[in-house]
């Protein structure tokens, strides 16, 4: 469909200026790296597989997903090419299929699991230590946002501390959603500094204990300058990035405007 006038389209349908896109992505993955970060975008937000393909590239082959079913079978293809690296999936399987699906993942390349609760752990133990594998687990933690999450403090610890025993799973860090980030706000930016504070002291209450905490990955959209200037975060996980800023300001939008052409376009 790239060329087609937009009156031509099925919709709802996704128009994008893609020249804008690979802009925008080269722009992230830049601003990221510039400041010795890892960049793992979320790949499930826009349901596109060219964009997944391109945002893979661009981040040297890390991704996030929400729900590993929906987009599994692109994983056991990208695999052949090598384009996947590292994945990371933000809501634990608990669906045997799913269980089985990560498993399968894990087999070709590292995935790593956020967990806020023991018995999500305790799952995928069982399942890895009937495969020989191991999977990587990081303990995800409630900044205050109250979406998910274990509560920081000792509850993050006790959580660490139990997945550490576990045969099958390996602890490799912390994450954290700090949400929308709006630039030039004083009051969003006081909130990441809020959430890398958090994370930070749990981390030394963790490595305290003799746990290591090698990975701190933060989620976060809008203007990332925040979270770029701390030496606490490891990763920068993106979700949207149509709307997206990045340091040192903020990236037009990739969506096309011109109601004549657009650049390429995605039945929803």
């Amino acid at each position: 469909m790239i060329g087609s006038h937009q009156s031509a389209l099925f919709t709802p349908a996704l128009c994008l200026n893609l020249c804008q896109w690979e802009q925008t992505l080269s722009a992230m993955a830049q601003a990221i790296h510039r400041h010795g970060k890892q960049w793992r975008p979320v790949l499930d937000w826009h349901g596109c597989r060219e964009m997944m393909q391109q945002q893979l590239s661009a981040s040297g082959g890390l991704a996030a997903i929400g729900n590993i079913r929906e987009l599994a079978s692109m994983f056991m293809e990208s695999t052949a090419s090598g384009s996947v690296q590292s994945l990371q999936v933000t809501h634990p399987p608990v669906h045997p299929q799913d269980v089985e699906l990560l498993l399968e993942l894990n087999r070709r390349f590292p995935v790593t699991v956020l967990c806020d609760h023991f018995i999500h752990a305790e799952t995928i133990s069982q399942a890895a230590c009937e495969r020989n594998q191991t999977v990587g687990l990081l303990v995800e933690v409630n900044p205050g946002r109250h979406h998910s999450g274990v509560r920081p403090g000792l509850d993050g610890r006790d959580l660490a501390l139990g997945i550490s025993r576990l045969s099958g799973v390996q602890l490799k860090g912390l994450a954290a959603n700090a949400g929308t980030i709006l630039p030039d706000d004083p009051d969003s930016a006081r909130r990441v500094r809020s959430v890398i504070g958090i994370l930070s002291e749990l981390k030394d209450i963790i490595e305290r204990d003799g746990i290591p905490c090698e990975s701190i990955s933060i989620a976060l959209e809008g203007d990332l300058t925040p979270a770029l200037d701390s030496d606490v975060p490891t990763e920068i996980r993106t979700g949207n990035l149509f709307n997206q800023a990045h340091s040192p300001g903020p990236a037009r939008s990739p969506i096309s405007s011109d109601p004549g052409r657009s650049s390429a376009a995605r039945e929803s």
